[in-house]
């Protein structure tokens, strides 16, 4: 669903950020539910390229299958940025309005409906210009999150949130999810990340890699890395004999490797779908059935 291959892009500093550059990101997420840790200019100038706001200057970004610079793509993402404005001139309702019939939704559910979705119909009839910074961003999440769009991307989900929305966001985003939406939420923290995701990962040195967000190892300890690709026997061949990986399944869609070490068995399977010239969807990590999870 969001698909970067080879991509080459720089952006320029943003408010106390320097800027930020790659020269060769790839990576591919499938529908579900994302979060991606990350530095902020490297996080930033990756959903700005998911979004359009940004142009790849080299290699190729695709979401849901079209260029984000196509009007047709921009149509089915929606994007809610740290650094948020809304009109202040307009009531709630009235943006949920504009907001709708700029994606063609007309005949869809109303702003009350929407906004309940984080507790916040009693908004509804309120001025932007009379809300608290906190709300305005609970808004943009609620119309993020029931607007139809087939990606949705958050910047630092938990970061100037209103507190009846906090626990009310990550059951939001996952149902969302599960209808075959891209939740993508991008943040520093490794709490929030674990807390908003369903799958997390770290972005660094170009590279997006799965993160195990429990620890704790019990007399048989180690991790499980779920790869979704279209050749998941080939895969399976060129890491079966890694000193990293202790068992190797595959399915139908993908394969199930298992070891000691998370981030050895993710390089091992990077390694291998690089010189295998392998396309991996997505990557999804877990503790094994032997570890007692303490959530971070």
């Amino acid at each position: 669903m969001i698909s970067l291959e080879g991509v080459r892009a720089s952006s320029l500093p943003r408010g106390a950020s320097a800027g930020a550059s790659f020269q060769a990101l790839s990576l591919h997420l499938a529908a579900g539910n994302h979060a991606v840790i990350g530095a902020p200019p490297e996080t930033a100038l990756l959903l700005d390229l998911v979004a359009g706001r940004a142009l790849a200057r080299g290699g190729r970004v695709l979401v849901d299958g079209r260029s984000p610079t196509d009007g047709r793509a921009r149509a089915v993402v929606s994007y809610v940025p740290l650094e948020l404005v809304l009109p202040e001139v307009l009531r709630v309702s009235e943006v949920a309005h504009i907001e709708a019939e700029l994606r063609g939704a007309r005949a869809g559910l109303s702003p009350e409906v929407r906004l309940a979705t984080l507790d916040l119909a009693g908004l509804a009839g309120t001025r932007i210009s009379d809300l608290r910074p906190e709300e305005v961003r609970a808004v943009a999440l609620a119309l993020a999150l029931t607007s139809g769009a087939r990606v949705v991307l958050i910047e630092e989900p938990f970061v100037s949130m209103d507190a009846r929305v906090v626990a009310r966001l990550a059951p939001a985003a996952q149902t969302v999810a599960s209808h075959g939406v891209c939740v993508l939420s991008v943040t520093t923290s490794a709490r929030d990340a674990g807390a908003i995701g369903a799958e997390v990962h770290v972005l660094e040195n170009e590279r997006l890699s799965p993160r195990l967000v429990h620890e704790g190892r019990g007399a048989e300890g180690g991790a499980i890395l779920r790869v979704s690709l279209g050749e998941p026997i080939k895969l399976a061949s060129r890491i079966a004999g890694d000193p990293a990986i202790t068992d190797v399944r595959t399915s139908a869609h993908g394969v199930e490797v298992r070891g000691q070490d998370l981030d050895a068995i993710a390089s091992a399977v990077a390694r291998a779908a690089v010189h295998g010239d392998l396309s991996i969807v997505s990557m999804s990590a877990s503790a094994s059935p032997s570890l007692e999870g303490v959530a971070r």
